[in-house]
């Protein structure tokens, strides 16, 4: 494995109990897109699952029980 390569923002795929993924419709279809993740910029040290967990938490108010 290489690792997670350097971005500047990361986010995740969500499912629900029956295995549809959670999209979400950006404000104003913002950068042209329908529907998208929700990934977001990581604060300073931040690791790239701990940025996507955060902001896929903050932009759809979703909880899963992986994350704790």
């Amino acid at each position: 494995m290489h690792g997670t390569p350097k971005a500047d923002a990361y986010g995740v795929v969500m499912f629900n109990s029956g295995n549809k993924v959670l999209l979400r419709a950006p404000s104003g279809h913002f950068g042209g897109y329908v529907r998208t993740c929700a990934p977001g910029r990581p604060d300073t040290g931040a690791t790239p699952s701990e940025t996507a967990i955060r902001d896929a938490l903050a932009e759809t108010g979703s909880r899963s029980n992986c994350w704790r």
